[in-house]
């Protein structure tokens, strides 16, 4: 398992996300996280929030 990198404040990440305008990789590459990163952790948020899992 591939180790996350430290001081990343993702919920910071993905509220910027939220409201870019951009690509998804315009994005990755200024805030300097993988595509990779950002589709785990959006996967994360939908896999909790989903009315399957309540």
């Amino acid at each position: 398992m591939l180790s996350e990198a430290p001081g990343i404040d993702w919920e910071d990440i993905l509220d910027k996300f939220s409201s870019y305008e951009g690509t998804i990789r315009g994005f990755c590459k200024e805030n300097n996280i993988s595509v990779h990163q950002i589709d785990y952790r959006r996967s994360i948020l939908v896999f909790q929030f989903s009315p399957r899992r309540r």
